[in-house]
């Protein structure tokens, strides 16, 4: 009887964590795809393959919905959030000085971001491990790496930063274009009497409660969102292709070791608070950005963690996503590596 009790009691007790704790619902979300597309997956062949292909397209429409929700209203969250936070700022000259700050902490941490990345790809060679199952090349279309711009192709490139049409960039889901729109509009309003940037200023505060608001409802979707999408994706790679690529899976762990390291680092010695209780607030976020693999699905969620459980102001919280760009940064070298090992 009173092994029942305990049990009982660990039952509540898991319940409630599953209820609070976000984190841990993605987590469980996660293990479970992980299983159920073993199950499904060609590698045990215990489901008919046409079989596990029409349940697996079930499964991740969960997955699917979640990130068109969140790409949906990725748009007008970001622009009004990048708008309302210069604006906070009161006047011009604070601007200035968020925007001098931001550009060197964002250059700081993406040199080291670049030079973690690059050493481990030149060390390790992740592009180089053989992709092969049953003589059957995998990855034989890679598509061939970005051409670096000469020098004189620079002015052209920074003019591109600036859109023509900024509704043609929104519509195309430009948005680096998108956020230079908005960062220029959000001075222009700071810039005129507040009579007159009062009543934008209202909009676009609805505007965004209503953008979170639907961030909220798509949230409830993740623990199924996450399972439906690793579901699908590991019955379709199967173990014997996830083994394969063990390599490059440990290089890029290693890499997300060690910024983490120099965020603990930076954490400590500039922002006077404990790493660990930082990462625990952005768990959810963390695990969630591992199992959609999507900067854009992951983009809106990364504003309500950080204004709902970093406790963010609005005017850090509006340029706090610019981070994401670094991601682009490592991937030519992994794809030039590939294409020299076939």
């Amino acid at each position: 009887m009173l092994v029942f009790k305990k049990l009982n009691s660990l039952n509540v007790k898991i319940i409630t964590h599953l209820k609070e704790k976000l984190w841990l619902k993605i987590f469980v979300g996660m293990l479970t795809g992980i299983l159920t597309g073993i199950l499904l997956g060609s590698d045990l062949s215990l489901v008919n393959r046409n079989v596990a292909q029409l349940t697996t397209s079930w499964l991740v429409m969960p997955g699917l919905i979640f990130i068109n929700l969140l790409q949906m209203i990725m748009i007008p969250l970001i622009c009004s959030s990048i708008i309302l936070g210069i604006c906070s700022a009161e006047n011009i000259e604070n601007v200035k000085k968020l925007g001098i700050g931001t550009l060197i902490y964002f250059v700081f941490t993406t040199f080291i971001a670049v030079t973690i990345g690059i050493a481990l790809s030149l060390w390790l060679e992740p592009g180089k491990s053989t992709i092969q199952i049953k003589n059957t090349t995998v990855n034989s279309n890679i598509p061939s790496p970005t051409e670096i711009p000469t020098l004189d192709r620079y002015p052209e490139l920074f003019m591109s930063f600036f859109p023509k049409n900024p509704f043609l960039s929104i519509t195309q889901g430009e948005m680096l274009n998108v956020i230079v729109f908005s960062i220029l509009l959000g001075i222009a309003i700071l810039s005129i009497s507040k009579d007159l940037s009062k009543p934008i200023l209202e909009i676009l505060n609805s505007v965004f409660q209503i953008s979170m608001k639907i961030v909220n409802w798509a949230m409830a979707l993740t623990p199924f969102a996450v399972f439906g999408l690793m579901s699908k994706a590991i019955s379709s790679i199967g173990v014997e292709l996830l083994i394969t690529l063990g390599v490059y899976m440990s290089v890029v762990l290693l890499g997300l070791v060690s910024i983490l390291g120099v965020y603990s680092i930076i954490l400590i010695f500039l922002a006077k608070r404990n790493p660990i209780g930082f990462f625990s607030k952005i768990a959810g976020l963390q695990l969630l950005a591992f199992s959609t693999s999507s900067s854009a699905a992951v983009m809106p969620v990364s504003i309500q963690t950080a204004t709902e459980n970093l406790g963010v102001k609005k005017i850090s919280r509006s340029l706090s996503f610019l981070s994401e760009l670094r991601s682009i940064w490592t991937e030519p070298l992994f794809t030039k590596q590939s294409q020299q090992s076939s």
